[in-house]
């Protein structure tokens, strides 16, 4: 339960060595880089630093690094890497230094090679266009196949020939009569209907030069229109042109695949150098943003304490520099490290999700990994599901050992979410629902059961409500016990006594109450443990002392900053109306009840559906050794299926309930988060990992 210490690390080094430095820096990825250049600037002797412009090669590195991801896209495009279902858990290859160093020798070399793969899929590309553009052209050429002349003749020394389509069903007399009709002057006029489909007919008209404007005119007004295609050729010698250039466009592209193919081999490389480019762009944002002079550079910022000194010693060793070690201020804002133990650190991402802790606050990591992974298994609540979990997820996190740590965290939360399933499945007797019952009947001596090592929360809700209440009022509780730490740790001590212990008096105070009241007796019942409570008159009047002295103290101190006591007073009532929302957060943890239940009760109901169908098929089907072996195959794929399908569900639900309760009823109490993560200046890679240089 620890957020790792900082220290701020200033140096100095010679211009000439600020690659190098960066390089060496960024290899180590344990610096988080941190400085206010213009603070700096406004300091008279520090007036004439100057920072670097390094976007052209931030630009360029940043381009050549888009190319080779372009290059492994096309790759993976046409040759497909062979890559099993769980591949995407592995990690990052990790690439020797020597690798490396060959790869920063050959750049220009594999990022060619890069640059060829890209055009060579512009060249598909564009083949890919013209071929579609050519196809169309072809569409088009179909209804005038029967022409034997090019479609743009224009028609001959006295003649004129329109060429086009009428968006209507008509006949070539009809054609003819319409034209002539309104044109009496019109010598003559010749229509073939050259191809119709549906409502629209392709024509030829001819006729003589002097009355093609009245034709033009006549054809107008039927809504003719000129032909899709227009060319020099007859129709049948340009559908072979286009036939041809189509079938050139197609080598093309399979000359280009095949190409493609073949550089395959060097994928590995490309996804290397991009890595590559992608961190030398990092290392020239970074430069960007340093303040130097004409012969030295300055780097500051943030490391964990325990390694500042030994990242301080190498650089002064190395390079020459002046660097100094330093705690950072009291009122600095550092960024937030967690350092948790193996069980622990899987739900800092939880954690992480609604905020790090800010400088005064406890790191709430153990805790809440205690709480959250009980009340995950208590909703869960079915060792079946729980094995399944811890032995699929067990053998994933020891297969992939480069995992990314995120992964990883999020995984090892749900395998001690799946062991606590199997602890709470064991206590509840949940297997697969009443699963052992069910099997002893259907395929055994019908006298085996499990109902657990504690109850059957099915035949006993009110049994599990009254413990879910029990462990959701131990989680405020010790929410409000660390808000308490925090308060002493500040060495606010009223704080403590005032909004702390006056809540802890009050609260008890009102349980032991209600456990002195006819209410409690009536929901005990015959509960094992509960029902044996019995605190008589003297637990009612200790509570009520335990009550009134909280209450007291609440209504006068929860306005202790205001100096009017009317307005102290009125602060102090409003803040013991918070009881509600106490209520209202202890009701939340019925919750656990709700969804251990229905686990159960799903799975229970899956297993009877199984059952049915086996003895139905058994007793009353096909019967015998028949109806055993199809009855059988029905309850197993029945019983897969569904239970599948309930742990899915109900794990989904689990992980969802447990995040509100920590977020909601237990953070409420004591923790804001809010900080800063810290983010070291590193080698930043999508495809592989680079070994460190000693």
């Amino acid at each position: 339960m620890a957020v790792v210490q900082m220290k701020r690390l200033n140096i100095v080094a010679l211009t000439k060595d600020k690659n190098a430095i960066l390089r060496r820096l960024q290899e180590l990825g344990t610096l988080e880089i941190h400085m206010n250049v213009d603070k700096l600037k406004s300091k008279k002797k520090l007036k004439n630093l100057t920072q670097q412009d390094t976007s052209n090669e931030r630009a360029m590195y940043d381009k050549y690094a888009s190319i080779s991801e372009q290059a492994i896209e096309i790759l993976d495009k046409y040759v497909e890497e062979k890559a099993s279902l769980l591949s995407s858990l592995a990690g990052q290859p990790l690439v020797a230094r020597s690798e490396f160093i060959r790869i920063e020798d050959n750049q220009e070399k594999i990022a060619k090679r890069a640059g060829q793969i890209v055009s060579w899929e512009k060249q598909i590309t564009e083949a890919n266009a013209e071929i579609q553009k050519k196809e169309t052209q072809l569409e088009a050429l179909v209804p005038w196949m029967g022409l034997d002349i090019p479609l743009n003749t224009p028609g001959t020394k006295r003649t004129k020939l329109f060429l086009g389509l009428i968006p209507e069903n008509l006949t070539q007399d009809q054609i003819s009569q319409r034209i002539l009709e309104d044109n009496k002057t019109i010598t003559a006029v010749d229509v073939e209907v050259v191809f119709t489909e549906q409502d629209t007919v392709y024509v030829s008209v001819v006729c003589l030069n002097k009355d093609a404007q009245a034709v033009e005119e006549a054809l107008r007004k039927m809504s003719f229109a000129a032909p899709a295609i227009w060319s020099k050729y007859t129709p049948e010698i340009k559908q072979q042109r286009l036939n041809r250039q189509i079938a050139e466009k197609k080598e093309e592209i399979d000359a280009a695949i095949a190409k493609i193919k073949e550089a395959a081999v060097d994928r590995q490389d490309i996804k290397m150098v991009s890595d590559y480019y992608r961190m030398r762009a990092q290392r020239y944002e970074v430069l960007g943003m340093l303040p130097q002079t004409d012969k030295t550079i300055a780097i500051s910022g943030f490391a964990p304490a325990g390694i500042a000194e030994s990242i301080a010693g190498e650089i002064e060793a190395d390079y020459g520099a002046a660097v100094e070690v330093i705690e950072p201020k009291a009122k600095t804002k550092t960024p937030v490290l967690l350092k948790n133990n193996a069980v622990s650190e899987s739900v800092e991402g939880i954690v992480a999700s609604y905020g790090l802790p800010k400088k005064g606050e406890i790191d709430p990591t153990v805790v809440t990994s205690i709480f959250y992974i009980i009340f995950f298994g208590m909703m869960l609540s079915d060792a079946g599901y729980g094995l399944l979990m811890a032995i699929a997820l067990g053998v994933i996190l020891a297969k992939f050992k480069d995992m990314n740590p995120g992964m990883r965290k999020s995984l090892k939360m749900f395998f001690w979410g799946g062991i606590s399933t199997i602890v709470w499945g064991l206590l509840f007797g949940g297997f697969f629902g009443d699963a052992i019952g069910v099997f002893s009947e259907c395929f055994g001596n019908g006298q085996t059961t499990f109902d657990g090592f504690w109850f059957n929360p099915i035949g006993s809700p009110m049994q599990l409500l009254l413990w879910c209440l029990v462990f959701g009022l131990i989680h405020m509780f010790v929410g409000l016990g660390i808000n308490g730490a925090m308060m002493l740790k500040r060495g606010d001590v009223v704080g403590f006594v005032s909004d702390v212990i006056a809540w802890y008096l009050f609260l008890i105070g009102l349980i032991v109450l209600l456990m002195s009241s006819s209410i409690y007796a009536s929901m005990a019942g015959t509960v094992p443990f509960f029902k044996d409570i019995d605190l008589g008159t003297t637990g009612l009047y200790i509570g009520l002392v335990l009550a009134v002295v909280g209450g007291v103290i609440i209504l006068f101190m929860s306005g202790r900053r205001k100096s009017n006591v009317g307005m102290r007073i009125l602060l102090g009532v409003y803040d013991i109306y918070g009881i509600t929302s106490w209520l209202s957060d202890w009701l939340s943890y019925s919750r656990l009840l709700a969804l251990g239940l229905a686990t159960g009760a799903i799975g229970q109901v899956i297993n009877m559906i199984c059952q049915m169908l086996f003895l139905h098929n058994y007793q009353y089907g096909a019967g015998g050794a028949k109806g055993a072996i199809i009855g059988g195959i029905l309850f197993f794929v029945v019983f897969i299926v569904g239970h599948v399908a309930n742990m899915a569900i109900n794990l989904l639900s689990a992980y969802v309930h447990s995040n509100r309760l920590e977020f909601v009823e237990f953070f409420g109490k004591f923790y804001n988060g809010g900080a800063k993560e810290f983010e070291p200046y590193a080698t930043e890679t999508k495809y592989v990992r680079f070994a460190k240089s000693k």
